[in-house]
């Protein structure tokens, strides 16, 4: 297998969503060939997980008033506020990740910690779905799978905003007091607290795909994307911008 990886670029919440489905489904549908790529947030936002209620996961209020949007993903996992970080996307065969979900989170999440311990040792994986650094949470991922392929989609933080990041997130107690935290701030950290620098998205980016290439063949160069995937991913994408998909309470039925 050797993955594509596609230019990183900063885009709109509601567009990152949209070309990261639109390109599992051209996968899926064998018009794709598997892929990494990174991208940015502008502006800032917060995707909550497939079957999260928003209401209940963040300050709805705050996130307005802060003009930082929510997003509803369709991976699961938790509420994530993406600013200042670098995120990745994956998609791989299911059949390349075999087993439990944890074990396809440690391939994946553990060729990304061998990426950051270029710049620094110390990051490791953490079941299930988390990197760590001296038990600071620098990144978490979530997965989704269709038609035979695994989406796989994370966050690396740079140097997150905690106090900021917590007035918009709702966290509960037991979530952050279960790895021994009294508070959801002391949990998280982030590559610039990790290596005593800053450490850009491009630094950051060029660490995790000498870690990937150790697990999966990547491509040397960047591609353009495939034929369609643009025109699906501007198909796909007012469900993103719809309060109806993103502010939903119950639970959205799984697109098969």
């Amino acid at each position: 297998m050797m993955l594509k990886i596609y230019a990183t670029r900063a885009d709109e919440p509601a567009w990152n969503m949209a070309l990261d489905e639109a390109l599992l489904d051209e996968a899926a549908a064998d018009r794709a060939a598997p892929f990494v790529r990174f991208y940015t947030w502008t502006p800032p936002a917060i995707t909550v997980g497939f079957s999260q209620d928003p209401s209940v996961e963040t300050d709805t209020e705050a996130c307005h008033a802060a003009g930082v949007p929510v997003i509803r993903r369709i991976t699961g996992g938790g509420a994530v506020f993406h600013e200042n970080e670098l995120t990745y996307s994956m998609v791989l065969p299911a059949s390349s990740a075999p087993g439990p979900l944890e074990a396809s989170y440690k391939l994946i999440c553990g060729a990304i910690a061998t990426g950051l311990n270029f710049l620094k040792n110390g990051f490791e994986f953490s079941p299930v779905n988390d990197i760590i650094y001296h038990g600071k949470k620098v990144s978490g991922s979530a997965q989704v799978r269709r038609g035979g392929m695994l989406l796989q989609h994370g966050t690396i933080l740079l140097d997150p905003d905690a106090e900021r990041m917590f007035k918009l997130l709702k966290v509960p107690e037991g979530k952050f007091r279960k790895h021994g935290h009294v508070s959801a701030r002391e949990r998280v950290g982030g590559l610039r607290e990790a290596l005593g620098r800053k450490v850009t998205a491009e630094e950051t980016e060029e660490a995790v795909l000498k870690g990937l290439r150790g697990a999966f063949g990547i491509d040397s160069k960047p591609s353009e994307f495939p034929d369609g995937v643009i025109e699906a991913a501007k198909r796909i994408r007012p469900q993103y911008e719809s309060e109806s998909w993103n502010m939903r309470r119950e639970k959205p039925a799984p697109k098969i």
